[in-house]
């Protein structure tokens, strides 16, 4: 039988241009039907073990976004990023060599806070930002313990539009990571820095020099889910 995915998604999106406010949000979810994952037997007479592929439906994923933007007074301006995410990855798994697999179940919860604040004012623009992020990973099987990783981080940007068309800019992305691999639980921080000019008739031409991770600490990792495992990937 062929693998089928059924979708739902619901949006919803608020802008008040006289107030300079928005709100968007969003729910996104889709349920897999057939889904192709291996399953292993294990005969005890003849010590044989076969691997074959099967069907299995009930893997599901559900996230659940909140966007919000309001100005305070001429220059400031905050805003709100909420997510909340679900999975239910089924699959089959196998405690030793010598066992048929049973049916695993990994449900992984991941929820997501960004609250930030810019500054505008004629020639200057600042923002900043705090964010929190947290995901726990769980098994129905007893012998797979769960998983939980966080992230906290905070971030910088100025940018600075000078006389003849020269604009200066800068960032600063912190990030304070737990519950990954042992190489991957430490402290990041990636500055970049960049400076432009436009030149030519009407400004058609841009020149620009870009410096990114300067301090070169970007880790660059990436965690894998699935029915039986948890994997910390690094990628360039």
């Amino acid at each position: 039988m062929y693998e089928k995915e059924v979708k739902l998604k619901l949006e919803y999106n608020s802008n008040n241009k006289e107030k300079q406010m928005s709100l968007s949000t969003n729910l996104e979810a889709n349920y897999i039907l057939n889904d192709i994952v291996n399953f292993t037997n294990y005969d005890d007479e003849t010590g044989i073990k076969t691997t074959m592929p099967v069907n299995q439906s009930g893997s599901w994923n559900a996230t659940g976004m909140l966007l919000f933007n309001k100005p305070l007074g001429t220059y400031f301006q905050i805003n709100n990023y909420s997510q909340m995410a679900m999975k239910n990855n089924i699959g089959f798994s196998t405690i030793n060599s010598y066992s048929t697999s049973q049916k695993t179940v990994a449900t992984t919860l991941s929820l997501k806070e960004e609250v930030g604040v810019t500054f505008k004012w004629d020639w200057i623009y600042l923002m900043t930002k705090a964010n929190y992020q947290l995901g726990n990973t769980t098994y129905s099987v007893e012998s797979m313990l769960p998983k939980s990783t966080s992230s906290l981080g905070g971030f910088v940007n100025a940018q600075f539009t000078l006389p003849h068309s020269w604009v200066i800019s800068s960032t600063l992305n912190y990030r304070k990571l737990a519950g990954f691999s042992e190489t991957f639980n430490q402290d990041e921080m990636i500055w970049n820095a960049e400076i432009s000019k436009n030149f030519l008739k009407e400004k058609r031409g841009n020149l620009t020099l870009l410096l990114n991770d300067i301090l070169q600490q970007q880790l660059s990792i990436n965690q894998v889910v699935s029915s039986n495992y948890v994997e910390d990937q690094q990628f360039n």
